[in-house]
């Protein structure tokens, strides 16, 4: 890698694209225009830039070679995959909704109490919004093909909690139901001081504001081999590794409002997560625990069944027993 001394250019990651500017200059030396709210990545390594865009009710979109991302009398919630820069032609698309989410009737009676402060007609049904989608590196233990380059898998989190994994090729790997739902803008209550009440007035009110759900791509260590994801909702927040397993689950403090900050903070090995909340910059390290298993419940009960056994028939084969016995089997010549 080369030193700072000898850098001699800026790379600006800006909302619509990405731009390099001469340092000595300040000249633009090129640009790259890129959509807002959408995965810009390489997710097959075939040296294009591919786009990870997720389509929740909209109408019917038109995209490259003319596809339509909503089938007719459809509800339109897919992950649209394209590539090419500008976008040539699509390399997938794939419902991330599913219709068992537990937390759909919520998110409508959220939205239902929300319209009726506005007294606007409640409409019938919920409007489901989704993040930004990421991708994280496929281990290559989980590839059927032997390959030579890291693909990658793209994630879609849908505002029910659903979260849904896809491979380079548009296969489903896993689809989970999560805890870290939410609805923007959102009704957050408030709690106040009674010297600060007018007569009459709850101490607990609520106020609509915006919040800011998100899904990010972390790893536990700093040089960490394998990519989770921090997945925020509304209340609740989970780490989850690529197999779709839920690491750890905690509840927020308060709705996030700011993107969550990663990295090392107490430097002891393992990263730490900041927590951008509504009342509080909050901050939470993270500690290993040992993972047990069932199976490792089962397996040491039969041990401990097992030695319990081997100290019984040890105690009962001891040589003061046996002593005993001996005396005991002893006759005399006038019995």
């Amino acid at each position: 890698k080369e030193s700072p001394k000898t850098a001699n250019v800026l790379v600006v990651h800006r909302n619509q694209g990405v731009e390099v500017i001469h340092l000595h200059t300040g000249r633009t030396l090129c640009e790259l225009p890129l959509a807002a709210n959408i995965m810009h990545t390489d997710i097959n390594k075939d040296g294009a830039v591919d786009h990870l865009e997720a389509i929740i009710e909209e109408g019917a979109v038109i995209r490259p070679e003319g596809h339509q991302v909503n089938d007719v009398g459809n509800l339109p919630c897919f992950a649209w995959v394209t590539t090419g820069t500008p976008a040539t032609h699509s390399l997938y698309n794939q419902s991330i909704c599913s219709t068992d989410s537990i937390y759909r009737k919520m998110l409508k009676t959220l939205n239902s109490q929300a319209r009726r402060g506005k007294n606007i007609d409640i409409e019938p049904e919920t409007k489901l919004q989704a993040v930004t989608p990421v991708s994280i590196v496929r281990s290559k233990n989980r590839d059927e093909i032997d390959r030579n380059v890291d693909t990658e898998d793209a994630l879609f989190l849908v505002s029910d909690g659903v979260l849904s994994s896809f491979d380079q090729a548009g296969g489903l790997n896993w689809q989970i139901q999560t805890t870290s739902y939410w609805t923007s803008p959102a009704m957050v209550r408030i709690e106040r001081h009674d010297d600060s009440l007018m007569a009459g007035e709850d101490m607990t009110a609520t106020l609509e504001m915006k919040i800011h759900p998100s899904l990010e791509k972390m790893k536990l260590k700093p040089h960490g081999a394998h990519d989770h994801v921090l997945v925020t909702g509304m209340e609740w927040a989970s780490i989850i590794n690529e197999e779709g397993e839920v690491l750890a689950e905690f509840l927020l403090p308060d709705a996030p409002v700011g993107p969550p900050v990663i990295g090392d903070f107490d430097n002891d090995g393992w990263n730490d997560i900041i927590f951008h909340t509504r009342t509080s910059l909050t901050g939470m390290s993270m500690k290993p625990t040992r993972h047990r298993k069932p199976l490792s419940f089962i397996m040491g009960g039969l041990l401990l069944l097992l030695g319990t056994v081997i100290v019984v028939h040890l105690a009962s084969n001891t040589p003061a027993e046996k002593g005993a016995q001996a005396r005991r089997s002893k006759k005399r010549a006038t019995d």
